[in-house]
């Protein structure tokens, strides 16, 4: 790939997140700093790449700054898990951040410093995801310090605020992308809807970017057998957004990649 070659970057916070898109694009793992996982088609052009930073504001920040100053993108986008805050948004559905806010308190949420997305690279998701068969819902992101467990706080959040779904993520590495002067977009995968708890053992698994252990969902249900059904629930609401995101990431980074490319010559007469 020539070094002045295009570059979309998609940042996740877990290999999990982004495991299937990997896959379907037949991506290569490449050389990152420890802490980190990094995928791509070195020899494309243009090019992409996946970027697997670990969950929340250090290593997000570090993700993206890293991101941009060894892969040198054209655009980033953030891609991943989240929870949903209003009524309608349900698991497997993509929210498309028009911006994302940070909110600093779960149990006393506002927002603060928004970062306005890409206004191209949200149109190009807009596009992508029209008459995908795939819900989609549009509006501000929000990024919490702490994953959002319970429905009381998820609900909270969204009659407090504008925003459409949390994570833990979009708005430090939108913060690094605007700082950079780097086009931005976040497009989050909805896992639990605002109506739902997430099992206890979910904000205790390792913050790490590696496949998470299956131990921890064990024990969990060991210790509470009532909750098992919650614990299928979420495992399912997960299989179904992975299965959205891997589509979309293939979808989207395609017609990025044809809207970079030269209009065909005219016929000649």
């Amino acid at each position: 790939m020539a070094e002045d070659a295009p570059v979309l970057v998609f940042l996740a916070a877990l290999h999990d997140e982004v495991a299937p898109a990997v896959e379907r694009l037949g991506l290569e793992a490449l050389e990152a700093p420890g802490g980190m996982l990094a995928y791509g088609n070195p020899e494309a052009t243009p090019a992409h790449r996946i970027v697997v930073t670990g969950w929340g504001e250090a290593s997000a920040s570090a993700g993206a700054r890293w991101s941009i100053n060894t892969l040198k993108p054209s655009a980033l986008v953030s891609v991943g898990y989240s929870g949903g805050t209003r009524g309608g948004i349900g698991p497997g559905s993509l929210a498309i951040g028009t911006s994302v806010v940070r909110i600093r308190r779960n149990d006393a949420p506002s927002t603060e410093e928004p970062v306005a997305s890409d206004g191209a690279l949200v149109s190009l998701a807009r596009r992508v995801l029209s008459g995908a068969g795939f819900e989609s819902h549009e509006g501000a992101l929000g990024t919490t310090p702490v994953i959002a467990e319970s429905a009381a706080q998820k609900s909270a959040i969204g009659l407090a605020t504008e925003v459409v779904a949390v994570d833990l993520e979009s708005w430090h590495s939108a913060r690094v992308a605007s700082h950079a002067g780097v086009p931005f977009v976040a497009v989050r995968g909805v896992v639990d809807p605002v109506e739902a708890d997430l099992p206890g053992f979910v904000s205790k698994l390792a913050p790490g970017p590696r496949p998470p252990s299956a131990l921890p969902a064990m024990r969990y249900v060991a210790r509470h057998p009532t909750r098992l059904g919650s614990v299928v629930r979420t495992g399912l609401a997960a299989l179904k957004t992975r299965r959205a995101l891997a589509w979309f990431i293939q979808a989207y980074a395609a017609a990025w990649a044809s809207g970079l490319k030269p209009p065909d010559a005219p016929a000649e007469r």
